[in-house]
């Protein structure tokens, strides 16, 4: 089953003051994890694989954890809070509908 994401949740519930989170960073960070969810090396069956990857991505940004896993968590359940973290959730729904999840949100962060 496919959750409709809406620009007016996304963008409400990109607002927690411990990750300073806005539409503009949770767009930068969303793009941020495009091309690290998009490596066919990625192992999306191994959850701490996928974890260390957007890690490791925070990182090289400069970035928390969470400023790249909050939104992660949001585009792809479409809810604020989820039983289970952004890397939970992409290794439960596989790479095809987690990407297309995240290209969603990122379109409607867009406009």
């Amino acid at each position: 089953m496919h959750t409709s994401i809406d620009k007016k949740l996304l963008c409400a519930n990109l607002q927690p003051k411990k990750q300073k989170t806005t539409p503009e960073t949770a767009k930068e960070a969303l793009e941020a994890l495009l091309p690290v969810l998009s490596d066919e090396a990625l192992d999306f069956g191994n959850r701490d694989a996928v974890f260390d990857a957007c890690k490791a991505k925070a990182e090289e940004l400069g970035k928390k954890n969470g400023w790249l896993l909050y939104p992660l968590g949001i585009a792809l359940s479409g809810k604020q809070r989820t039983p289970g973290g952004g890397t939970d959730l992409a290794c439960m729904m596989g790479r095809e509908t987690t990407l297309a999840r995240v290209k969603a949100a990122i379109e409607k962060l867009n406009g």
